[in-house]
């Protein structure tokens, strides 16, 4: 169902005119709440860790083939938030397409936020790179938390980034009481990136689902910890406005 999504939102992206769609954090398969609502061993019981797991992507997978089809189809350039799957292991990837369906890169986030860490991870930093797409200007993109590292951004700010993917989850959780968790920190964050590295910056962010909430949420105090709602995506201009 999410890649069928993801194919539908990249067709209506380029049925508009739209040259590039960028996704959210590990879009696919959806961001794995369940790590922040309780024990490990209670995620396991409730058969979250394994499902996860099952449902994340290889680079060289059907589903993957999928995605790149669609895009060379659609003739619109993608950036995608994967869970990537690689072994037995899992990595918050951003993968890069062009609209000839080529991948221009498949980045992994340097290092997971918090209880992240326990699904995911590290990438190498080899990856801190801008890339040249054409029609587009150079392009580049980190994840969440990556936008409050001072030395990835600069790594990124020194390539001449023109146009900026800064993919975010869900700003939902622990709200309102964990306001570095929140919109309005990592909005800013967002919009500071714009000014400092004077490029655009697109800024996706899904939404907790009450079908989510339902699944997630089996006890009262869970119910405290997440909520309905939290899709926050803006696209700031270098000069840090929301356009």
């Amino acid at each position: 169902a999410g890649i069928d999504k993801t194919i539908e939102l990249i067709n209506e992206a380029a049925g508009n005119g739209a040259r590039l769609i960028s996704f959210p954090e590990t879009w696919l398969p959806g961001y794995p709440w369940h790590i922040w609502m309780g024990a490990h061993a209670w995620q396991v019981s409730r058969g979250f860790v394994q499902r996860y797991f099952d449902n994340s992507l290889d680079y060289d997978s059907p589903e993957a083939l999928r995605l790149s089809t669609a895009v060379r189809q659609a003739g619109i350039t993608a950036v995608i938030g994967v869970s990537e799957r690689s072994g037995s292991s899992l990595y918050m990837g951003q993968w890069i397409i062009g609209a000839d369906g080529r991948t221009i890169a498949a980045r992994r986030k340097l290092r997971p936020t918090h209880v992240e860490r326990a699904v995911f991870g590290e990438g190498d930093g080899s990856d801190l790179a801008v890339h040249q797409v054409e029609g587009l200007g150079r392009i580049g993109a980190l994840c969440c938390w990556e936008h409050l590292q001072p030395l990835s951004k600069y790594a990124m700010y020194a390539q001449n980034e023109q146009v900026h993917v800064a993919a975010w989850p869900s700003f939902s959780n622990y709200e309102p009481f964990a306001p570095a968790l929140g919109s309005e920190v990592n909005n800013a964050a967002s919009r500071i990136y714009a000014v400092e590295g004077s490029c655009f910056v697109l800024a996706p962010c899904a939404v907790v689902s009450k079908a989510m909430i339902d699944e997630l949420c089996d006890t009262p105090e869970k119910h405290e910890l997440n909520h309905v709602g939290g899709g926050h995506a803006v696209i700031y201009g270098p000069d840090g406005s929301a356009l």
